[in-house]
């Protein structure tokens, strides 16, 4: 701390002597990013791949994270840590610490087959709902629709998976991403998340394949770029929180809570975090009609 001083010290004592509020400016600049660039990893558990799936290993106090950069790998772990505090100051417990997969920009489906995903999602439902609960024919039936929907924009379904925050169970783990038990018998729990930018990228996308299918041509797509960005990028803002509502469920169903506690918390949590992005959201529908 007292060398942090020190640098500040003599910092302002060179801009002084040279009267630059640029140079001031740039130097405080350079400290701040050096404070936020820091992260601290441990060594990986034994036995644990320490690249998969065009990832490495990112092993966090709070996380362990397979990135495909450090970077996106920052960006998990702030996240962990800020509903890490939501999580315990609403609940005076705080969950153990499990695997997060992200997803950035040009990184490869962490999931080979994604219908591998739908066939565990039908026997999580068939264990909840027995009778009541959809087949797999029917999921494969709304996924194929979804699919043409998405395709028909000019979109290709890879897009909306990869934006999903999708929680992972140990059997998700092993059998849909094909973790061996080195891992399964560490994390008790996964989650798949995007990173902003992949969000940011995916809504560009899905806007402008969105207006270009309500006829817009390319040059005025071209016109309207810039305020397509604000709009995705707010919409990207108030889109993230999504991930925090993810986590923050996919932990309290962890807990040993009966249904009841678990979905009240879960609810406080999704209207706390809603207020929180609804002006955010405001302004780009705001922003949207601009373009209309």
């Amino acid at each position: 701390m007292e060398n942090e001083k020190n640098k500040v010290q003599r910092l302002i004592q060179l801009g002084s002597g040279r009267r630059s509020v640029v140079f001031l400016s740039f130097c405080f600049l350079l400290l701040t990013l050096s404070g936020c660039a820091s992260m601290q990893t441990l060594p990986p558990p034994d036995g644990w791949p320490v690249s998969w799936k065009s990832r490495l290993l990112y092993n966090t106090p709070h996380a362990y994270i397979y990135a495909s950069n450090s970077k996106a790998a920052k960006e998990m772990d702030r996240l962990v840590q800020r509903v890490l505090r939501d999580f315990e100051n609403d609940n005076g417990t705080q969950p153990a610490k499990g695997l997060i997969i992200a997803s950035d920009i040009g990184d490869e489906l962490p999931v080979a087959d994604m219908s591998l995903l739908f066939n565990q999602r039908q026997k999580e439902m068939t264990e909840l709902y027995g009778d009541d609960a959809p087949s797999q024919q029917q999921l494969l039936e709304q996924w194929e629709e979804q699919q043409h929907k998405v395709e028909s924009m000019g979109l290709q379904m890879e897009v909306l998976f990869k934006m999903t925050p999708i929680p992972l169970d140990n059997d998700d783990l092993t059998q849909v991403c094909g973790l061996g038990p080195e891992v399964t018998q560490v994390v008790p729990w996964g989650m798949m998340l995007p990173t902003k930018g992949l969000m940011q990228q995916a809504n560009n996308e899905i806007s402008r394949a969105t207006l270009a299918s309500q006829g817009a041509s390319r040059v005025g797509l071209y016109a309207m770029a810039p305020v397509l960005f604000l709009k995705d990028r707010r919409a990207t803002d108030a889109m993230a929180v999504t991930r925090d509502i993810a986590l923050y469920q996919h932990w309290a169903e962890e807990q040993n809570w009966n249904r009841q506690k678990k979905c009240e918390v879960v609810e406080d949590y999704t209207e706390q975090k809603k207020e929180e992005s609804a002006s955010v959201l405001l302004t780009a529908i705001k922003t949207l009609r601009f373009t209309e």
